[in-house]
């Protein structure tokens, strides 16, 4: 049985993190989120640095990252995430409030596998599972 799909949910606004998480969880997904408030949480995140609060954390299949993060830009994250070998494997998808051509190129030139407008619904969620099913193998893992 595949085991459940592991989230990061980067987003500083803590309605959109209740919303988001309310409309993803309504389907028959197997998801485990994780939350951070701001680029440098993530990045302590997904460095899991021993010592830190994040040492035992699992790696995320997939992060959901908002564009407009206190600290570190969305967008810087996404370049860490893509510079560091260890990471490079982890889907990005931007989602953001402030929907602009300008801002999506820049996500995708970074790495970001697709960006999607806020509000986040299980219709645009399912959108993403389409555009990263090439992907899909290094997500949904048997169990060892």
């Amino acid at each position: 049985m595949p085991r459940s799909i592991d989230i990061l949910l980067v987003e500083d606004n803590i309605k959109d993190v209740v919303y988001m998480k309310e409309r993803l969880g309504m389907d028959k997904l197997d998801l485990r989120f994780f939350t951070v408030r701001s680029g440098e949480e993530a990045i302590d995140f997904l460095d899991q640095k021993p010592n830190s609060v994040y040492e035992l954390m699992p790696r995320p299949d997939l992060v959901l990252l908002d564009w407009n993060l206190p600290s570190i830009r969305g967008s810087d994250v996404i370049q860490r995430i893509r510079n560091d070998p260890k990471l490079d494997s982890i889907i990005v998808v931007m989602v953001t409030g402030y929907p602009s051509e300008e801002a999506q190129c820049e996500a995708l030139k970074r790495g970001a596998a697709c960006c999607i407008d806020k509000p986040l619904t299980l219709v645009k969620f399912l959108t993403i599972v389409e555009r990263v099913k090439p992907c899909w193998p290094t997500i949904v893992r048997m169990p060892d």
